[in-house]
């Protein structure tokens, strides 16, 4: 009996100290395998967190491009916005002078220029009509932003006097001072309309009938 409990007690090589030497041998792989295992892990989660920070990083510099590029946009429109205000303000003084001058002027001033003028109604009339036209260039800007509809009707006047100047012209009577005027009116035109576009106001005027038409 006590030669059977020595064999009980020895281990495989007939040490008695390499039963408990055999749990720790398996308690040191077990050990050596976590410690791997964890290794792998923690590579994993570090390069998943550098993904994610490239992702992040990717994610931070398209945001600020496009802000860039809104920032820039917005610019451009407010500086094509004052310009389109100073502009329409010129429109409105130079209807201003031309009425002026042809309210106050005698006709026989007139004549110098080409124009056959024994009266003083018709130019009076002409100058109390630029007077009218110099007031609602005045009342665009002011209400530029409320009543975009004043400033296409700037645009529109300045056309329509274009067109009627220039069929006056080659149909009618060839005079000087008809045709520049004419062109001056169609650069004048032209100028206003490529402003209001530039500047978002025809944008802004489009989203709010469009929001008027859902509401209605």
């Amino acid at each position: 009996m006590g030669k059977l409990e020595d064999v009980g007690g020895e281990g495989r090589n007939g040490n008695p100290g390499d039963v408990e030497t055999l749990p720790t041998f398996a308690k040191a792989k077990a050990d050596k395998a976590c410690n791997v295992s964890t290794l792998v892990g923690f590579s994993d989660s570090l390069f998943n967190c550098s993904w994610s920070t490239e992702i992040f990083y990717r994610n931070l510099q398209k945001q600020f491009i496009t802000g860039l590029m809104k920032s820039s946009t917005v610019s451009h429109q407010q500086r094509m916005f004052r310009f389109l205000i100073l502009f329409l303000w010129l429109i409105a003084l130079h209807s201003f002078i031309v009425g002026l001058f042809l309210i106050l002027f005698p006709p026989g001033l007139l004549n110098r220029f080409g124009f056959e003028v024994t009266e003083k109604f018709f130019p009076t009339q002409a100058g109390v009509f630029h007077l009218v036209m110099a007031a609602i260039y005045i009342f665009a800007v002011r209400r530029i932003k409320r009543c975009v509809d004043l400033v296409q009707l700037s645009i529109f006047i300045k056309f329509l006097a274009a067109i009627f100047l220039f069929s006056y012209y080659f149909f009618i009577e060839s005079i000087a001072l008809v045709i520049l005027s004419g062109a001056g009116d169609l650069l004048m035109g032209m100028i206003l309309l490529i402003l209001f576009i530039r500047s978002g106001l025809s944008q802004n005027n489009n989203a709010e009938g469009n929001s008027r038409a859902i509401h209605q």
